[in-house]
């Protein structure tokens, strides 16, 4: 009987082993080469994850006969393996086995990842590895087990792969090399799945953001815009592609005003500002623009993004009609109070500063019905002080 301080080394048999991948013949190395040369083209080529886990199963149980493959991982909170794949292991043994536990009773699968290493059961009937799961090794006539972990990067177990075998018997050394092999592939597959996942999701937010996205280039020519862009500017992406974002370009900026920027942007690595930019019929429009610059791990500029906060015409026109109504009257579309106070407060003080005075005409218009018969017309003139301003401001009151 196997003991859980057992190490895969004390797991090997002492018998002769089986042939190492030397003795294999030239048909079965090159069948071997070509299996994993299909895995790796799959992997490149962008193929779903389960499809590719399933064929690594097949090529162990390939090469072991007698055998089931499966590869068990972690669930979103990393703590029960579920199987991922297993094309060869029953429904029913699926359904038993997800919600696995790691721990020291837990099989192959759940002492591999407790364990964080290999682990070959030769007898799951007698194994007290195997006793929180002795059921299934009855009921699946489970006899052996091997397995071992899959690993991140960063060297975090990400869950297990195993053969299950149907005669009681240990790895050899070739067998080792196999499942060594077969849990990096899966562990390549993963990372290029999770890869492909943000790329997917990356391109869905790029296509579909209400902003206009162009990127370009170190040297500042356009690779890529989304639709958005097209949209603001009126050019479809081949139109674009190559060339220098200048050709949006107003002429409302002067070339300092572009120095500038890019001065900015070359010493902060972003930029944001209002920008004039041409639409393709040649109609002037104002943007809000965000450049960033996109570095590499050592440092070197490898493109620059710059995002459109959507055309800012109509805001800009909406605000100036707020502006208006609180500054010039409905009716008669002259300065109100609130645009008189804002021009005296600003009059007044710029006398300040220059130690002028400011001189103030009025017409009291209270009783309006007697205009006829008399108007008095003041002149006022006031000493640049503060107190004679707050003073002219709370007489402006009776002012129109």
């Amino acid at each position: 009987m196997s003991s859980n301080n057992q190490s895969p080394a004390q797991d090997l048999p002492k018998q002769a082993r089986q042939p190492d991948f030397l003795d294999l013949t030239v048909q079965d190395q090159t069948r071997i080469l070509q299996q994993q040369q299909d895995i790796v083209s799959r992997v490149a080529q962008g193929h779903d994850a389960i499809s590719i886990c399933e064929q690594i199963c097949l090529f162990g149980e390939l090469l072991v006969s007698n055998s089931a493959a499966s590869i068990m991982l972690f669930d979103e909170a990393g703590q029960v393996l579920n199987v991922f794949a297993a094309p060869s292991v029953p429904d029913e043994a699926v359904r038993l086995l997800n919600g696995l536990r790691p721990g020291p009773g837990a099989g192959s699968c759940g002492n591999a990842v407790y364990r964080q290493q290999p682990v070959y059961v030769r007898n799951t009937l007698t194994d007290s590895r195997w006793q929180d799961n002795r059921h299934l090794a009855e009921a699946f006539n489970i006899c052996a087990c091997w397995s071992v972990p899959i690993r991140a990067k960063n060297g975090k177990v990400l869950g297990s792969f195993a053969l299950s075998s149907f005669e009681h018997r240990l790895p050899n050394a070739f067998h080792q090399k196999l499942l060594e092999l077969a849990a990096n592939l899966v562990s390549i597959v993963l990372v290029q799945q999770r890869t492909n996942d943000q790329l997917f999701l990356a391109g869905k937010v790029f296509e579909n953001s209400m902003d206009g996205i162009l990127i370009t280039d170190p040297s500042r020519q356009i690779i890529s815009v989304n639709r958005a862009f097209s949209d603001i500017t009126g050019y479809p992406a081949e139109e674009v592609i190559g060339k220098n974002p200048s050709l949006l370009s107003s002429g409302r900026q002067d070339s300092e005003f572009y120095t500038n920027m890019w001065h900015a942007i070359r010493s902060a690595g972003s930029w944001r500002g209002e920008v004039w930019n041409k639409h393709k019929d040649g109609k002037h429009f104002p943007i809000w623009l965000n450049i960033n610059v996109i570095y590499d791990k050592n440092g070197n500029i490898t493109h620059y993004l710059g995002i459109f906060f959507s055309d800012i015409s109509e805001i800009k026109r909406l605000d100036h009609i707020i502006w208006k109504q609180a500054n010039f009257d409905y009716v008669t579309g002259l300065p109100n109070r609130n645009m008189f106070h804002d021009r005296l407060e600003q009059d007044l003080r710029k006398a300040q500063r220059k130690g002028e005075q400011v001189a103030l005409f009025f017409i009291d218009l209270d009783h309006f019905k007697e205009i006829n018969d008399s108007a008095s017309i003041g002149i006022t003139l006031f000493p640049n002080d503060a107190t004679s301003i707050e003073a002219l401001l709370k007489n402006a009151d009776h002012a129109i």
